[in-house]
């Protein structure tokens, strides 16, 4: 125990903490600490008044104590260590780590300086949101989702690390966390009320119960995102709902041998869709059917009609979605769901419009930015998302995003992979579909143009349908109305592409595509391409020996540009150098365009 006295006296009339250099001069030139505004936060400002020199070491290191609080710091340490070590034995006989006298005098030192004389561990910091485990467990001993390690506070249902609440989300948090507990130890009492058989139980024992399991069942879900018992058919609040179980037929050729708990969702599914039943409950089925079975079509259209039907907030579901599209990159199912939210919320945001154009506008734009960086965060992690691109396609047109910024956005892709056709195909449809430098609105441009697949009125006999494939069947027919400005500047830009990796084929399918939606010949660009293909020779032993091809797809070009002129014997000769020499894995190919030529 610490001495009393004259000690003990001094230390509590000194309330000031101990300071070292170090943190006196750092507190002298850093302005005062706001108040902690996170669990973490308060954790760690607790850490640090139990530990009084940890700040000021990890500032500037043991070396920028004073001596004499290294020699506090040395008895805190000491402190703690034996501290530690008398509280996990109980023995008399326990090892003594000094002398009495050199234990008094360790003590007046502690109460002099007024130590702490016990010291809470360093907190972790949050880390990173991790997705729910859907298929988890829900009892009892396994209702804090386990997908990773968390700081020690443990995670939400969505998988955020409760560290990052801030102070009132964490006291609301506990307060529903003691109401659970109240609420499990009130059921576990009425359970062995009931086995013991020693009391009749009532009527209205019986509704208290059900309505503590609904409660229960509500403070696991908004705790947790875990169903109460693991089950519904032990979930008091499907009671009244009677599952509808898939039956195969016996000898089915193919069965299929669903999961217990998937199985068991789906036959609730079908219950109260049958009905057809448009509920906060039904909602809550949905999620967990798509967490177990994202490419569920059926379940996606019914969720939508839940929301509609119930007027949820639709920010709240573009949330919710948000989440589960970064978990299932590939899955079209959720781009469709994302479209009939976007078709059913354009409306709201142009809500009231006619009164303040300038608000409905900023809405509009508001929704365009978020979306368009939710989309950036999904190219991050697959650059050609089919899904992911049409739908951008889409956003354009519905919110007119006919920006530079999205041009802008285009340039990025293409610079991190200038082979992402994808990107090429999207600022294709950006240049040429805007309103504004076109003859046409952007949603008459579909992909039921004849010209997109070279017929209808198309003047350019170098449109070929490998081409206009290249662009997803957007429309390559000549469009007087976009300016020479902006073909020029697409020109530039594909040549400058070129320039930086010839050999691929992307930018040249989006310089011909220029050239065609511009109604300009192939021969306009002919002395750029000619950069890459030199002393093409139909003399076998010359054209092995002296032909520089840099890329074939400019010779490809060249050859055209030479038919388009008439000049059908040299379009002939690159055709066959090309099957026969520099790309005959597309021999079969390049004959075709010879056979071409005499038709």
């Amino acid at each position: 125990m610490p001495p009393k006295g004259e000690a003990a006296r001094r230390a509590k009339e000194s309330s000031a903490p101990p300071t070292s250099a170090a943190s006196t001069s750092s507190t002298s030139s850093q302005p005062r600490r706001s108040a902690p505004q996170t669990v973490y936060e308060q954790s760690l400002e607790r850490y640090h008044q139990t530990r009084p020199y940890a700040k000021a070491i990890e500032t500037a290191g043991l070396s920028g104590l004073t001596p004499a609080d290294r020699a506090l710091w040395t008895s805190a340490q000491y402190l703690g260590s034996t501290t530690a070590a008398s509280s996990s034995s109980s023995s008399k006989n326990s090892r003594q780590f000094l002398a009495t006298k050199a234990q008094k005098e360790l003590w007046r030192h502690v109460n002099e300086a007024s130590l702490p004389l016990r010291a809470l561990p360093q907190p972790l910091p949050p880390s990173p949101p991790q997705p729910p485990n859907p298929t988890a467990s829900s009892s009892s001993s396994s209702l804090l989702p386990s997908a990773t390690a968390s700081s020690g506070w443990g995670r939400d249902r969505s998988g955020r690390d409760v560290g990052d609440y801030s102070l009132d989300a964490f006291r609301a948090r506990t307060a529903r966390r003691v109401r659970l507990t109240a609420l499990e130890v009130a059921h576990h009492a009425f359970t062995a009320k009931r086995e013991s058989n020693t009391a009749a139980l009532t009527a209205d024992d019986i509704q208290t119960e059900r309505q503590r399991r609904a409660d229960i069942a509500t403070l696991r879900m908004e705790l947790y995102g875990q169903r109460a018992g693991g089950s519904y058919a032990q979930d008091p609040e499907w009671d009244d709902v009677v599952p509808v179980a898939l039956v195969e037929p016996e000898g089915a050729l193919a069965a299929i041998a669903y999961p217990d708990a998937y199985a068991e969702a789906i036959s609730y599914l079908r219950a109260v869709m049958t009905a057809p039943e448009y509920s906060p409950r039904c909602l809550r089925l949905t999620e967990h059917v798509i967490a177990l079975n994202p490419a569920h079509y059926t379940v996606w259209l019914y969720r939508f009609a839940i929301v509609n039907a119930l007027q949820l907030p639709l920010a709240d579901e573009f949330d919710w979605l948000n989440n589960v599209a970064l978990q299932n990159l590939k899955n079209y199912q959720i781009w469709h769901h994302r479209y009939l939210l976007t078709e059913a919320y354009y409306p709201q945001l142009m809500a009231g419009a006619g009164d303040d154009e300038d608000d409905a506008t900023a809405r509009v734009n508001s929704f365009g930015r978020r979306e368009i960086d939710f989309l950036t965060a999904i190219l991050a992690e697959d650059t050609k998302n089919y899904h992911v691109w049409s739908y951008r396609q889409y956003l354009v047109r519905k919110l007119g995003l006919w920006n530079d910024d999205e041009r802008y956005a285009t340039e990025a892709f293409i610079r991190q992979d200038v082979r992402n056709n994808s990107a090429w195909s999207h600022r294709f449809f950006l240049v040429f579909s805007d309103p504004a430098n076109s003859s046409a609105p952007a949603d008459q441009k579909d992909n039921n143009d004849s010209s997109s697949t070279g017929g209808g009125n198309n003047n350019n006999s170098n449109t070929t349908p490998e081409l206009a494939g290249a662009f997803g069947g957007l429309s390559l027919r000549p469009d007087p109305a976009v300016p020479a400005a902006i073909l020029d500047r697409e020109i530039d830009y594909a040549q400058e592409r070129i320039n930086k990796a010839p050999q691929n084929e992307s930018p040249w399918n989006y310089l011909k595509g220029v050239l065609a939606k511009g109604g300009r010949p192939l021969a306009s660009v002919e002395t750029f391409a000619a950069q890459f293909v030199a002393n093409i020779s139909s003399d076998e032993g010359d054209a092995t020996s002296d032909e520089t091809v840099k890329s074939t797809h400019a010779m490809d070009l060249l050859a055209a540009v030479y038919a388009e002129q008439g000049d059908t014997a040299r379009a002939d000769l690159y055709w066959r150098r090309l099957a026969e020499k520099w790309d005959p894995i597309r021999a079969g190919y390049w004959q075709y365009r010879r056979q071409q030529l005499v038709q």
